[in-house]
């Protein structure tokens, strides 16, 4: 089963590759490693924040890159997502 931080990681990792790693962490608004990883137990909230926080700043753009990026990893999955990655 897919977990929350995985989604989280997925998404780090896109936006880090776009926006690049100082900017990416610093918008994400959760405590990340000097690296962009998540580690630790993730929630719904969390990932919520972290996808409002990427809309706030690249508008639909972020929201189609967020979604790509973790598309293979809840296909088939009973996971709840917030509004801006459904």
């Amino acid at each position: 089963m897919v977990e929350y931080s995985d989604l989280i990681n997925a998404i780090v990792a896109k936006m880090i590759s776009i926006l690049g790693k100082e900017k990416a962490i610093s918008i994400a608004g959760v405590q990340l490693s000097e690296e962009g990883a998540f580690n630790g137990t993730a929630t719904i909230k969390e990932l919520e924040t972290i996808a409002k926080n990427y809309v706030n700043v690249a508008g639909s753009v972020a929201k189609m890159l967020m979604k790509g990026a973790i598309a293979s990893k809840v296909e088939g999955q009973s996971i709840e997502l917030p509004e801006e990655l459904r």
